[in-house]
């Protein structure tokens, strides 16, 4: 599922929601689209985070908000957010 054709309609945002290609390379497409689309002090989140099975994500979210300078929060259910400076 390629979920990065919304960005192009609703800008600018306070927050989003990632779940959909949960490979590492469709994980940080997602991100990156969204990070841009979301307004300073915005937040990007997304599910799935620190699951065994699901390895791309985790390596996606560490990797991009280690490049960007941000700590990642999570929360019991596999949860991630960082915020956007």
């Amino acid at each position: 599922m390629d979920s990065v054709a919304a960005v192009e309609f609703l800008q600018p945002l306070e927050f989003c929601f990632i779940d959909a290609d949960h490979s590492y390379e469709g994980c940080m497409r997602d991100i990156r689209s969204y990070w841009d689309a979301v307004r300073p002090a915005g937040i990007v989140s997304g599910h799935d985070y620190c699951k065994d099975d699901l390895p791309g994500v985790t390596k996606a979210v560490d990797e991009f908000s280690h490049d960007r300078g941000v700590e990642v929060n999570s929360v019991e259910g596999n949860i991630w957010w960082i915020r956007r400076r």
